[in-house]
């Protein structure tokens, strides 16, 4: 077993204790006044469960927005995605957890679409989260 959720939000902040506080959830859909225009900052915050019996040799998410290149935001390490299920197991819970956090400052969108994140497992590509970008329609 393998899922993954993408959130899109103004922010998210590591803690003190470890927890993150994610702010500002945008909903699946967002209607810009004008096209282009650039979000102060975009945060792109993916959570991966793991099968803690199954190997995983490459663990990648990338962003992908219309009319632009392929982007990775991170290649899970394998020592990471080991330890992870190391420590499920020490705990006897039957899946691994990874949390995966992007900010991107002045985040530029150029056209209307779908902006998609993709957790790429063993060679497989699934969609985490999209995010959609409309221009707002003037009566």
């Amino acid at each position: 077993m393998f899922s993954a959720i993408t959130l899109f939000c103004e922010d998210v902040r590591e803690e003190k204790s470890g927890m993150n506080t994610v702010v500002g959830i945008f909903p699946d859909n967002i209607e810009a006044n004008k096209i282009p225009f650039s979000f102060a900052k975009l945060a792109v915050y993916t959570r991966l469960i793991l099968d803690i019996d199954k190997e995983y040799r490459d663990i990648s998410i990338t962003l992908m927005q219309p009319g632009q290149e392929k982007r990775i935001l991170t290649n899970v390490p394998p020592d990471l995605v080991a330890k992870s299920k190391e420590d499920a197991r020490s705990q006897r819970a039957p899946i691994a957890g990874i949390i995966s956090r992007t900010i991107m400052a002045g985040f530029k969108v150029e056209t209307e679409g779908r902006i998609v994140v993709t957790v790429g497992v063993n060679g497989e590509e699934h969609i985490s989260g999209t995010l959609n970008i409309r221009l707002k329609k003037t009566i």
